[in-house]
């Protein structure tokens, strides 16, 4: 379980995120969505330990994020953004080993299985980056955030980059791994279609602010305001689910 109790956070006169209340639960899927420059992504770098709040706490599993505690923390978070951050100097298999063998943790992690649970090639493994298509080094940064097993696995638009085929291909292969590992998952997407198939909740925003929490089915039946279904309307790919 993840909380975030009144959180707001400032960038000089400009908010980027108003005190929110916020609530992940555990072992679910939460999408956090909406449009540029409305917070989301705010909200998984606070999560992180990236920035700090102004105001408000963050609590994970109990434990409340800070200074001190934050680094520990973190280490039990996967954490996967758009285009994979991927060293381009180092291999597939040097990569997902990068923060393990930092820790001296290498000997728990089991790069078949990994390979396996993400439908990465093992021959891969030994290529570099520049060698593996856009969809294969999303498998290998997906491979990487879940090396060391955590509690907690962070998505910032994951698959904003790649093309409709590769996308939908692994939207069907993070739904069954959401499903066989039962990490607390929060996911950023402006696709309220994949939020939708991924998504246990999903959490619309705008300015900064939380909109309306809930089901797919609840925006369309049940909108807290005109933005709600403005948004939906614009999501042509909501008419597939």
């Amino acid at each position: 379980m993840i909380v975030f109790s009144g959180v707001s956070k400032r960038y000089g006169s400009s908010v980027a995120l108003h005190p929110v209340e916020l609530e992940f639960a555990a072992e679910k899927v939460t999408a956090l969505i909406g449009p540029s420059g409305c917070g989301k992504s705010t909200i998984l770098r606070l999560l992180v330990g990236l920035v700090e709040p102004d105001e408000g706490e963050i609590w994970v599993d109990g434990q409340r994020m800070s200074a001190e505690s934050k680094l520990g923390l973190r280490r039990n978070m996967g954490y996967v953004i758009q285009d994979g951050g991927l060293f381009p100097h180092l291999t597939s298999r040097q990569n997902v080993m990068l923060l393990p063998e930092h820790l001296n943790r290498q000997s728990e992690v089991d790069l078949k299985g990994l390979a396996a649970l993400t439908q990465f090639p093992e021959a891969a493994l030994d290529r570099f980056p520049l060698e593996l298509s856009g969809g294969q080094r999303q498998r290998v940064a997906l491979m990487r955030a879940l090396a060391l097993e955590p509690s907690t696995l962070l998505l910032d638009e994951p698959l904003g980059a790649l093309d409709p085929l590769i996308r939908a291909d692994l939207q069907r292969d993070l739904k069954e791994i959401f499903a066989r590992v039962k990490h607390t998952v929060v996911l950023v997407t402006h696709d309220m279609g994949e939020a939708a198939y991924l998504a246990d909740k999903i959490v619309l925003m705008r300015d900064g602010r939380v909109v309306q929490q809930g089901t797919l089915r609840e925006f369309q039946e049940q909108p807290a305001e005109p933005f709600v279904t403005e948004f939906l309307n614009a999501q042509r790919t909501v008419v597939a689910i």
